[in-house]
């Protein structure tokens, strides 16, 4: 099954494509993309969620080859740029590993790189709050936590979760289990790899890690935000894309390790 994206922009702009977080969908992006007029957002749902709900997420390499699908269906061979935040993050890591020429350069957000602290427990944790999406004030406390205000992204247009408590349940076993550190040295793709001022420790904790193995990347941290700052800040995220897409100087609320 296809993955049919939502597309904003310029069509004659640079093309990227926007990787959307867990139990969200490409909905989270739309804000982001308006501030972007200038390049060409591609903006699709990963498997098992929103308006590929039906379609299974198997693994986060079946979600990448299945954007990988996309962006040669649209662009052909050439290469886009890439921006992923979260379960995007981890499909945009494992994309710029099977199919590092398709991605010119990457942004990637809110990801670890391997040995999450208690990783049993983690999933425990997961396996029994994923019932719980089905209810509308448990979707708010989860999109408050995450320091966002917009409570409809969490649901569709008819008030239902965005995802199953299937798919949040692999969702956050393919997060917590994900280990790319001994591949990390295989990614070439210029990236930036960041995490916000109060993120999860171990996530902050991997940004050295990135930087030092990553044969291109730029670690850093964004102040005075969380996981999920793309709607915390979302003109600073659009202007961080933009310049890290154009090289050109990176915004000062970035800090260097």
């Amino acid at each position: 099954m296809k993955l049919q994206p939502v597309l904003r922009g310029n069509p004659d702009g640079p093309p990227v494509v926007f990787l959307h977080g867990g139990s969200f969908t490409g909905r989270m992006w739309w804000q982001i993309a308006d501030l972007l007029p200038d390049f060409y957002s591609v903006i699709p749902d990963l498997p098992g969620h929103g308006n590929n709900r039906a379609q299974p997420l198997i693994s986060l390499s079946q979600a990448a080859d299945d954007v990988a699908d996309l962006i040669k269906e649209l662009f052909g061979d050439q290469p886009v740029n890439l921006v992923g935040l979260s379960l995007g993050g981890y499909v945009g890591l494992h994309l710029l590993l099977q199919h590092p020429q398709l991605i010119k350069r990457a942004m990637i957000s809110g990801v670890h790189a391997g040995n999450m602290p208690h990783p049993k427990l983690m999933i425990l944790a997961t396996t029994l709050s994923s019932p719980l999406m089905r209810f509308r004030w448990f979707r708010k406390q989860m999109v408050k936590m995450m320091g966002l205000d917009d409570y409809s992204l969490a649901s569709d247009e008819e008030s239902r979760a965005n995802a199953s408590p299937k798919t949040m349940r692999k969702v956050g076993r393919l997060a917590i289990e994900f280990d790319v550190r001994e591949k990390m040295e295989l990614i070439a793709t210029p990236t930036l790899v960041l995490a916000g001022e109060k993120e999860h420790d171990a996530i902050r904790g991997d940004l050295s890690l990135f930087q030092n193995k990553l044969k291109q990347c730029r670690a850093m941290t964004v102040r005075d935000v969380g996981h999920g700052w793309s709607s915390e800040d979302p003109v600073l995220f659009a202007e961080t894309a933009r310049a890290w897409f154009n090289k050109q100087a990176l915004p000062q609320k970035l800090q260097p390790l």
